[in-house]
């Protein structure tokens, strides 16, 4: 399960790059729009990946899509580009906005396995970490509200 939660910018269509609008002074260089590719983005990635710290793109090194990037351009999307195909920005876009929370709330189930909680709390937890990992889109809201309730509720299992 941990392997479908690691991005691979590799396989991904640089949706993160894409997707989300941000606002320079606050961890991005620029002002960018949501569905618009970022100014640094080339044909082959990130022109300035191995300094974007240093270009005041410290939220770009924060980011972690945990694997969703890449669940959308090969799972859902087939392995499109939205640079082959400029009709799928909003789809694709759409679809990593869906399922990056998805993917979040997925991370922090696993995490919580390795609490001191019971065996049919674990199962319940691995249960639904998978469902996030393998939901469509259109599901992922609920499911990520259901995790996070879920993840509240292992308050009562801990120890005191």
């Amino acid at each position: 399960m941990m392997d479908r939660l690691q991005p691979d910018c590799s396989a991904c269509a640089d949706l993160c790059c894409l997707a989300y609008a941000f606002d320079a002074g606050h961890g991005f260089g620029v002002d960018k729009s949501p569905n618009v590719a970022c100014p640094n983005l080339g044909a082959k990635g990130c022109g300035i990946h191995s300094e974007l710290a240093s270009c005041g793109y410290s939220g770009c090194v924060q980011y972690n899509c945990y694997g969703a990037g890449v669940r959308v351009t090969q799972d859902v999307f087939s392995g499109q580009d939205w640079r082959r195909d400029a009709r799928l920005i909003g789809p694709m876009c759409g679809a990593l906005r869906q399922l990056a929370p998805a993917h979040e709330q997925a991370a922090l189930l696993v995490h919580a396995l390795d609490l001191p909680v019971p065996d049919a709390v674990k199962a319940d937890l691995r249960d639904l970490a998978g469902r996030l990992l393998s939901c469509e889109p259109v599901q992922a809201q609920a499911l990520t509200q259901t995790a996070r309730l879920k993840l509240r509720e292992l308050q009562k299992h801990l120890p005191k």
